[in-house]
């Protein structure tokens, strides 16, 4: 598997600079390999101990956008930081309009659709049409669907392993090539 380390700008809650990495698109047949597609990066943490410490920071609307983007996430954070107008002590918090004026900027298309009322795994394995991207909302988290996986600050998951995966569907955007 090919995979290039970034070094972020973006700081956790202990103001520890955060490596992220991406998986090229030629990336070998693996767990994460499987769900590249047409050279679109998925951002994950380097190590276990990276993903503890942000997975409590509220950048998921800000990686769902870098993933949906396929740009590097230090620029859609300070883009979307300036969009804001926000200061250096802001952690990634956004909200449906900031992702929607994100995507907008990057020149991502887009298609919102109404989810039925039901859980993020029973969407994945009813409604999502698995050669789509989707950036997906439960409750007040934001995370990105792609072949039967989920991409959040955590990292990627397949969707029977993934902590939401019994969260509520609330908002759902196929992205369109």
């Amino acid at each position: 598997m090919q995979i290039k380390q970034e070094r972020s700008d973006h700081l956790d809650p202990d103001h520890n600079r955060v490596d992220l990495f991406y998986l090229g698109h030629d990336a070998s047949a693996s767990t994460a390999g499987d769900v590249m597609d047409n050279g679109r990066s998925f951002f994950t943490i380097r190590n276990e101990e990276e993903s503890k410490r942000i997975s409590s920071t509220p950048c998921c609307g800000v990686l769902a956008v870098a993933v949906c983007a396929n740009a590097p996430f230090t620029k859609v954070w300070e883009m979307m930081k300036e969009q804001k107008g926000v200061g250096h002590q802001w952690r990634g918090r956004t909200n449906h309009n900031d992702l929607r004026k994100a995507l907008t900027a990057f020149k991502v298309r887009w298609v919102e659709e109404m989810p039925p009322y039901t859980t993020l795994a029973t969407w994945v394995d009813q409604h999502a049409v698995k050669s789509q991207m989707y950036l997906v909302r439960t409750g007040g988290h934001f995370q990105v669907v792609l072949k039967g996986a989920v991409v959040d600050q955590r990292g990627i998951a397949s969707i029977k392993d993934y902590w939401g995966h019994r969260k509520m569907v609330t908002s759902a955007w196929r992205i369109q090539e």
